[in-house]
Order: C-alpha cells, then structure tokens, then sequence
C-alpha cells in the first residue's frame, strides 16, 4: 500500500488498530480528515504511541507486571511476576529466556507461547492446563507448550502438573516439599531434578526417553520419585552396528530378565549351560548371562578359558535382574531395552567373594541408578578390598569386543546409565565390599569430567595397537607411590579382548592395560605383550604423550628388528606380526634426558657374541663399566617371542654369560641385553 485516505468517515471510532500503526510507523504518510474525533490524525498519532507502549521486551533479570498488549521475554530474559499480569497479545517466552509465575495470575485474551529451550516456573496449585480460568496461565487465547522447554514446580502447597503440560518435556524440576503429582503420562528426555521434593506418578506412565541424540537422567538432590517409572536405554550402533554382547545393569527395582526384551528381541536362557562340559553345544543356546567368579573351579567346561567359565545363564526368565550386578546381553544395536519399575536411589552396598585360583576375584556388577556414574568420585572406603580399576566391554562384532580400562585418572571413568562393568577383589585378600551413593552420580547428560579437578601433570603415555578395523589401548603413567609391580591402587590389569588383538605392559609376566611407574628418576624399561588374530602387518601408534620433562628420550623397541623408535605424538610404527602372543620383541624404554644414547651405541659396539654361527652355547661378553648391578638377555626368534632368557651378573670387569641353545631350531635369533640403566644391546646370533 503505497497511500492511505481515511476521510469524511464519522462513524469511525478507535482508528489507533495495530495494522494502522505499523502502516504509519512504515510510511509516515497519510490523509486523515473528516473522521470521528477519536479518527483524527493526532488521536491515532497518541494512541499507536500509546499502544507501542504496551509492548514489554525482556531481555535481562526483570520483575513485570500490570497490563500489556504483547510480552516478549528473549533469550537472555529472566522475567519474575511481582503482580497479576493482564496480557491482550502474545506473551512469548523465547529459547533461553525463563518465566517465574511467582503464585501471580496470568489473564487476559492473549495467546501464550513457551518457545524449545525456554523455561517456565510453575506456582500454581492445578499446575498449567490447557484451557480454562484454571492453572498458571488463564489467557483466553491459545496456548503453546513446548515438548522442548523445561518446566519447574515450586509451589509451597502440593501441585499437579496439569493438563497443558506436554506429554514429553525436556527437563523437569520439583522444588515443593509439598509435591508433585502427574495429572497424564510424561516422558523426558534429558534430566528429571527432584530439588526439594517427589514427584508421584499417581499410576501415570513416567519414562526416561534414550536415543541417539540423548538419554535421560534422574537427578535425587533431596526427592524421589513414587510409583513406577520405565527408563530406556538406546544401544548405540557406532561400534557394532550389528548384533554382539552387551553389558547390562538394571537402574530399577523389582524387575525381570524378561524385561529385556525388545520389539526385535527375546531373552533366552538355559540353565542347562551351566553344568555341561560342552556348554557352546548347548541349545537353545542363552543369550543372557551373568558372572559368578567361583565357576572359574567348578565349571566342567574344560575347553574354555578359566575366565569364560564364569558366565552362567539365568534359570528362568522370572529371575531377577539384581540391583548392582552386571548382565551381558547378545542383542543388535540401534534398539531401546528399557527397564521398567521403581527406581533406584540411595546407596547400595554389594559384597564379594574371591576364590583361590590366579584368575580368580572377577566380579560384573553395574551402574544401579538412573544415572551415569563417575567412577573417580568412588573412594578406596567405598570399595574395601577391590582393585581401584573398572573395566568397560565395548562390541565391536557378534562374538568379539574389547575392553577400556580406568584406574587413577587415567582412561574414562565414565559409566553410562544401565550400563555394567567388571571390578576385581584383590588377591591379599578373601572378601571384598563395594559400596555406590548417589554422589558418585552425575547430574547432567552432557557433563564429561574426563579430566582431573586439577590439572593432571603426572607423565604418561597411551600407546595404541591398531589392526583392521579394531584397536587396543595400554597406558604407561609416573607417579610418586606407584612401583614398578602390581599395584591395586596405580594398575589396571588386562582383560583379554575376544577380537584377539591385544596390547599389555607387562609388571613381571603380569599384563596390564594400565601401568603406573615410580617417578621417572632412571631409564625404565617396560616390556610389552602383543597379541594379533592372525598373521599380518599392523601398527603401533603414541596416541598420546603427556608432561614428560624436556629432554626425555621415549623409544619403542623391536627385539625382531633391533630398532630403537623414537616416539613423538601420533607416531605410528608398521610391523609384520604372526598370529600368536608375543611378549619379548616389543617394549617402552623411558630415559630421562640425562641418560643418552651415545653410550649405548658405543656399548653395541663393545658386544661380542661367540662363537657365532654357533651349534650348542655361545658366550656373551661386554667389556667395561657397565651400569648396575646385573642386566637381563633374552634371545629371540624370528617371531619376537623370548625363546631363552636368563640374568647376567655385572662384575668389575664388565658381562660375561654362556646362553645355551641346545633344543632350539637352526635359524637366525636376535639377543637383546638389557642394562639396568635402560640402554638396550643387540646382536644377531645364528643357530646351525
């Protein structure tokens, strides 16, 4: 419209309309005469002015109230009622801006729209509704709820959550000693705060929603939620889209291992695994289990590792799904099991047993609450007798999968809601005890506290075994208290992973997936095990390498190549590899930068081997001052794996040792002496 004539026209009355005051503000052109006088120009001038007036913007912590035509409160307005609040527009509550109701009365014949992301706190008895002089908001017009936004209750008389509330919601908060009561089914889908307060379902569906994008939590600051609730648990397909074990903790009491179960999934069991000696002909075959560690001596499955003689299969699809006790699971990925009953709060106390066997005291319990649990908030009173390590299994195919490891700061100590894990008792002691509160849980679905409170200074480094498409992950840290055995506070041992490629520092014949050192005073050699599925070419990488002093020299040693790898971050290191466990070709050598290589190449120098070719013995000699008191030689096939070794006492004048190789096969072997100041020696020995 480029012009605008509103003349001679004596029965208008109240030309001061929205759509006339935009068109002036727009234009600035018109031609008013002749009309009512509430029509001439000057009344439309004042009362547009008038009614621009009545149009509040929020945009920073603010009290409102009285009459309005349109309220919008933005992204960074935080409005707080002070009075009745009479609105004739819209009042709009932006993403990001909130709303506090304060027990003040919303009216008028506006519309209300709460926005995604925005909040809304709610006083009222009855709740918010979705029509009617009920609730805390009584516009006449339409009124828009977001399933997006979040809602909080802080009324001081009990509330209902009202008809208007929408049957999915953000986030949830109930901050009413009173409480709070579901008047319909809700669903959430990220956190449910019980602040101060409980929130009853009244036998209304209540669920914790999980999918790809998020999962719900429960947060039980000073509140508990009455009745029966389901919460969901979505099985992410980024590792295995497939079908593979997955390990389970129930977040809920009073629930079955029928309540596993999907659209696309049975639970099977069979009891019958448990007492046959050939439990992998068993049919039907179970596709759930538990772990009870004193099988490891009395299963009759001779074929099976003294470890996977633990799994036992639930009797019955009627038994329980234990509280704090893990379950693995062989389900596909890209479905939601959720777990239906009351939900767990509170601490939970659970108490182990360990037999007398080596590979005894494994224990798979789980995260019981509604909630992800951070295991470094879990202290050494909390868990008597039990290593400080958690062990994570990770599918990766349907029978094959690795496991992460956390012990001390080092790894993720991150357990997701529903989610179970292995812990062990110790081997000084018979009984151990674990205690979970809900202080150990976190209150956030996006709070990831990998790191320390503090800034972690200690030096590590996370070396990574790769093959076709899996890895594997061992940690080598220092830190004043750790020693250079197995310690239960500083070390994690290995599980071995079922995809068979596996990478351990090794304390002793010990494998470890975390390794913590004495403070890093003295070259230290740490030997490594490396496990591949089958033959082939496969790589060694330094992930990471952290707050190592300047001038600290970190190799990688190849026994089989005699090569000295000086690892940097990311460096990668290709190596053909046979389809076996090898634990002598490999290993970390850490020398502070006052130790340098050039003794050791003048050393190599010094290293005589004869006779070489040899047929039944040859003797090793190392002339000169060698540091320490004795050094170690290990002889090596072509494979890397130790076939001799055997210890070389320093004596004034130098090293001097018989290796005998009577037995061995005619071939070429490579002889690694290790010096007790880290330096490493190496000579090719030829066996006729």
């Amino acid at each position: 419209m480029n012009s605008l004539s509103l003349t001679n026209n004596s029965s208008l009355m109240g030309c001061a309309v929205p759509w006339l005051c935009q068109y002036l503000a727009r234009s600035g052109y018109a031609v008013i005469s002749g009309n009512a006088p509430s029509c001439n120009y000057a009344a439309i001038q004042q009362g547009c002015a008038t009614a621009a007036a009545l149009d509040l913007n929020v945009s920073g912590a603010q009290a409102i109230s009285g009459s309005y035509r349109n309220v919008t409160i933005t992204g960074t307005g935080a409005a707080a009622l002070s009075g009745p609040l009479t609105v004739s527009g819209t009042l709009t509550v932006q993403p990001g801006g909130s709303l506090m109701m304060a027990c003040q009365p919303v009216t008028g014949s506006g519309s209300f729209a709460l926005q995604a992301g925005a909040m809304l706190s709610i006083c009222d008895p009855a709740g918010i509704t979705a029509s009617g002089a009920t609730g805390a908001v009584q516009l006449t017009g339409t009124r828009s709820f977001s399933p997006d936004a979040n809602y909080v209750y802080n009324g001081t008389a009990a509330q209902a959550t009202g008809s208007g509330l929408p049957a999915q919601v953000r986030n949830l908060t109930v901050n009413n000693a009173a409480g709070v009561t579901l008047s319909q089914p809700l669903g959430l889908s990220q956190v449910l705060t019980l602040t101060n307060g409980n929130l009853n379902t009244n036998a209304w569906a209540l669920t914790l929603l999980s999918s790809a994008a998020s999962t719900a939590l429960v947060v039980n600051t000073n509140g508990v939620v009455n009745g029966t609730a389901t919460v969901q648990r979505y099985i992410s397909p980024a590792l295995n889209p497939g079908t593979g074990y997955r390990h389970f903790s129930a977040p809920v009491q009073n629930t079955t291992v029928a309540d596993l179960s999907t659209s696309a999934f049975t639970p099977v069991v069979n009891p019958a695994y448990n007492s046959s000696a050939t439990p992998n002909q068993v049919m039907p075959f179970p596709t759930v289990f538990g772990y009870d560690q004193a099988r490891q001596a009395t299963s009759p499955a001779s074929a099976y590792s003294t470890f996977d003689k633990g799994w036992v299969s639930p009797a019955t699809l009627a038994d329980a799904l234990q509280p704090g006790r893990g379950y693995t699971v062989n389900l596909s990925a890209a479905q939601t099991v959720d777990f239906v009953g009351q939900l767990n709060t509170g601490s939970l106390p659970l108490n182990f047993v360990r037999g007398a066997g080596a590979e005894a005291g494994w224990q798979l319990v789980g995260n019981p609450y509604p909630a992800p649990l951070d295991w470094s908030r879990v202290t050494v009173a909390d868990r008597r007798g039990l290593s400080g390590a958690i062990h994570m299994y990770e599918s990766t195919g349907p029978y094959v999968g690795r496991y992460r490891s956390y012990v001390n700061g080092v790894g993720n100590p991150l357990v997701a809601l529903g989610q179970g894990f292995f812990v062990r008792v110790v081997d000084s002691v018979a009984t151990g005890s674990l205690t979970l509160r809900d202080a150990h849980r976190l209150t956030a679905p996006d709070a990831t506290p990998l790191l320390r409170t503090t800034a972690d200074l200690r030096p590590q480094l996370q070396l990574q075994l790769l093959g076709a498409g899996t890895t594997d992950a061992s940690y080598v840290y220092f830190e004043a208290g750790a020693t250079s055995g197995v310690d239960a506070e500083y070390d994690a041992h290995k599980l071995p992973n079922s995809t068979g490629l596996n990478l351990a520092a090794l304390a002793g014949t010990r494998p470890l997936a975390v390794s913590g050192l004495p403070l890093l005073t003295a070259a230290t050699v740490v030997p490594l095990q490396v496990a591949v599925p089958a033959a082939g070419t496969y790589s060694l990488q330094a992930a990471q390498l952290l707050n190592f002093a300047p001038g600290t020299q970190v190799y990688l040693h190849d026994a089989f190549t005699a090569q000295d790898i000086s690892l940097q971050p990311q460096t990668t290191y290709s190596f053909v590899h046979s389809a076996s466990s090898s634990t002598g070709r490999f290993s970390l050598v850490f020398r502070p930068s006052s130790v340098t290589a050039t003794a050791s190449a003048r050393q190599n120098d010094q290293l005589s081997v004869f006779p070489n070719p040899t047929t039944g013995s040859f003797t090793l000699r190392l002339a000169g001052t060698v540091p320490g008191k004795q050094a170690e030689a290990m002889l090596c096939n072509v494979l890397g794996q130790v076939v001799r070794r055997q210890t070389v006492p320093a004596l004034s004048t130098g090293l001097q040792a018989e290796v005998g190789t009577t037995g061995l096969p005619v071939g070429v072997y490579t002889l690694r002496l290790a010096l007790a100041d880290g330096t490493f020696l190496t000579k090719r020995v030829v066996k006729q």
